[in-house]
């Protein structure tokens, strides 16, 4: 089925120039609203003042968008759909998380210290990030193409993010999805997330935090099924991962 889609978060990559091949994929087969955290943005609620925008424009023609959020995105969706009950037809939250987690803190002080350094240390600040990032299994090289003011931007706003007072206004079907290896945002995190949302299903993919280039099409089989069938599964369910 084709639903039209905002997506929050999916259409930047931390460590490359091209966007993610999930943001090119969804396109595909959706019309698609990308809101992309910028190097530029000063905080998430800018972020949210853009998702509102998107949606805005598509109620005009009476549609109700999914809102897809990853990552930091994840927060500016949650915020969105939590402020405006009604306003998108199901949520999905992918690595997202409620309070930031000590090793997401630790990692935006660490990057705060090499940008003091100057650009000479700065590419010991994106090694950093990007070791956490990502898991050892997928790992190959480090990247060449980081986008320094995105990452600078990203980890500037992730210490600011506190959820907890707005999980229980968030009404309409939900999708959590967790990352087994995430060690940035945290697995805990989004199953505190999941407990939190009353109208929430879950489900966990072996990942880490950089699911959309580690597993991008087993993300997308689930947010392509959510999206067809958002009550399918009843609020609480945990989904089967998809088979090795």
């Amino acid at each position: 089925m084709d639903h039209p889609i905002v997506s929050v978060g999916f259409g930047e990559d931390y460590f490359s120039t091209t966007s993610p091949v999930i943001a090119s994929m969804l396109a595909r087969t959706h019309e698609t609203i990308h809101v992309d955290l910028t190097a530029s943005s000063p905080d998430l609620e800018e972020m949210v003042g853009r998702i509102h925008e998107a949606v805005r424009s598509l109620a005009t023609r009476g549609v109700r968008p999914a809102i897809l959020g990853y990552g930091l995105g994840s927060c500016a969706a949650l915020m969105f759909v939590a402020r405006n009950p009604g306003a998108g037809r199901c949520l999905a939250l992918v690595a997202g998380w409620i309070r930031p987690p000590a090793k997401m803190l630790e990692l935006a002080s660490l990057w705060h210290m090499t940008e003091q350094e100057g650009a000479g240390s700065a590419r010991w600040g994106v090694r950093s990030v990007e070791l956490v990032m990502k898991h050892a299994e997928n790992w190959d090289a480090p990247s060449q193409t980081a986008n320094i003011p995105l990452i600078a931007s990203a980890l500037g706003r992730c210490g600011t993010v506190d959820l907890a007072g707005l999980l229980e206004q968030v009404e309409i079907p939900t999708l959590v999805v967790g990352c087994t290896r995430d060690e940035f945002a945290t697995l805990a995190q989004s199953r505190l997330l999941f407990g939190g949302i009353e109208n929430a299903r879950y489900v966990e993919i072996d990942a880490g935090h950089a699911v959309l280039s580690e597993r991008p099409f087993e993300l997308l089989d689930h947010l392509e099924r959510f999206m067809d069938f958002p009550t399918e599964f009843p609020p609480g369910s945990v989904l089967a991962p998809e088979p090795a």
